[in-house]
């Protein structure tokens, strides 16, 4: 048995060398204190590679194993390697020869936190029918980092000043790491006290960048620096690198932006990101006057489509503002755009400087805001009334199959193609003898009826009609069904768009 248990150790420590001097990895250098932890069977042995990873948080853990049959006159049958906590590790690789070996990778997709897991090989002696095992353990380390970059003053004068900028960085890693980088494209190495880009820099010292400890160590600090500048928006970005092992590295990037006003500035920013298409947004305008010494008088504040905007809003005009003041109101605009279509809201300011003579002033902003499709109703299992006006249309489904009754002479549904599309549109159970079908297309005037452009008609007694539309463009479409008269004492009728 002693000579057996030596054979193994020997084979194992063979297997080990050959498997490592052949896999390289930029997080699999491990720390001499980081053994194997390998706990050899009778027979059979197993190795989980690498003892220790580091991995950044969301990539996948890769591992390395193999399986020794160290006996060299006895085969071991049914040979399964199990893995609880790394699933995808476990393995059904049958017979292993004497004296052989198998070896195989495998991944653990999209780690969060960390963990040590073991893989345990089983099998059965071939001549004895014995069972045997091993196992081994590896541990997989998170690697985090955050990196936030911010500036005060966020909007100044043109053509420029001094600004600050503050930078935090914080260590989410399951381990401590050494930050090793502070750089910036614009700034050059932060880390560096030589660096005469930035001034009143607290990133540098002598004893350089620290330590940050696990589960959120974290590092802050600030520099100035004087812009001078010509255009309106400048954005500056700061890189932390951090080391936890031998080539085990982290990194990550933070953004701020300054603008640049020429006396006055203009921001234009939307309530939400995204309008429905055919609603309204509201827009926030707000003037500042970033000057230290002139006075300003706020004249007008005109939108590139609606033209002065107090109708449309609370902004009232003329306004005074002191140096350092701003002002600052909201109107409403529309959403014309079709749905998935960015639309772009333009505004601008004229002003005058409180001085003998008047000095005139202006500035200029935009907004985007992307067009949503209007919510969709739901199938409807029963039968509701419908709104009758050509302004208020009903929007349906595509495919879904929807319960009305006849109970208005004039009943208006929308729906909505997103792409081109082999269109029909279905009416089943319609029992009014002077009803009929129509489909328009939207041409960008919305429910006009000077504009719709029809595309479909079934102007038949039939109870049962479908229309065939053909192939149609993406675009809003309307549906006219006409009653003829109050039908509310008939059944109701289904009503489908399908495509294809």
């Amino acid at each position: 048995m002693f000579l057996r248990k030596l054979l193994f150790l020997i084979l194992l420590l063979s297997a080990f060398t050959a498997l490592w001097g052949s896999h390289t990895s930029a997080q699999t250098d491990l720390p001499s204190s980081e053994s194997a932890s390998a706990t050899p069977g009778e027979w059979l042995g197993l190795f989980k590679r690498p003892t220790v990873q580091y991995v950044k948080r969301g990539d996948p853990a890769v591992f390395e194993i193999s399986v020794f049959n160290t006996d060299k006159n006895f085969a071991m049958q049914n040979v399964i390697v199990s893995d609880e906590t790394a699933p995808g590790c476990a393995l059904v690789i049958g017979d292993l020869a004497p004296s052989d070996d198998y070896a195989y990778s495998c991944r653990f997709e999209n780690v969060q936190v960390p963990f040590t897991n073991e893989a345990v090989v089983t099998g059965n002696n071939a001549t004895n029918g014995k069972q045997d095992n091993a196992s081994d353990t590896a541990r997989v380390e998170v690697l985090d980092l955050t990196t936030v970059l911010t500036v005060e003053p966020e909007f100044i004068a043109a053509p420029g000043g001094r600004v600050t900028f503050s930078v935090a960085v914080a260590n989410g890693s399951s381990v401590d790491v050494q930050l090793t980088m502070l750089d910036s494209p614009q700034f050059g190495d932060l880390s560096d006290q030589s660096n005469e880009s930035v001034s009143d820099n607290t990133c540098a010292s002598a004893s350089g960048l620290p330590r940050l400890a696990k589960d959120g160590g974290s590092f802050n600090c600030a520099f100035s620096y004087l812009i001078n500048e010509t255009t309106r928006e400048h954005s500056y970005t700061v890189s932390a690198t951090a080391e936890a092992a031998a080539n085990a590295v982290v990194e990550d990037s933070g953004t701020a932006v300054v603008n640049l006003f020429d006396v006055i500035g203009l921001t234009l920013t939307p309530e939400a990101d995204s309008a429905v298409s055919g609603g309204s947004v509201n827009l926030t305008a707000v003037v500042h006057n970033v000057d230290e010494n002139w006075t300003v008088n706020v004249l007008s504040l005109e939108d590139a489509d609606l033209g002065d905007v107090r109708p449309f809003g609370d902004c009232s005009l003329p306004q005074t503002l002191l140096p350092g003041e701003s002002y600052s109101c909201s109107y409403e605009q529309q959403v014309s755009a079709a749905p998935g279509d960015e639309q772009i809201y333009s505004l601008s300011v004229t002003a005058e400087t409180v001085s003998v003579p008047p000095v005139a002033l202006s500035a200029k902003a935009s907004a985007n805001v992307l067009a949503a499709a209007p919510e969709v109703y739901l199938p409807i299992l029963s039968v509701i009334p419908r709104p009758t006006s050509c302004a208020t249309p009903l929007r349906i489904s595509i495919d879904e199959t929807y319960l009305f009754y006849p109970d208005t002479r004039n009943a208006v549904y929308l729906f909505v193609l997103t792409e081109e599309a082999r269109t029909t549109v279905k009416l089943t159970n319609f029992v009014p003898q002077d009803g009929q079908v129509t489909v328009y297309q939207d041409t960008g005037n919305g429910c006009d009826p000077d504009t719709l452009t029809s595309v479909g008609y079934d102007g038949t007694n039939n109870v049962d009609r479908t229309l065939p539309l053909g192939t149609l463009k993406a675009g809003n479409y309307y549906i006219h069904v006409y009653s003829g008269s109050d039908q509310s004492d008939k059944e109701a009728y289904s009503l489908i768009v399908q495509t294809q």
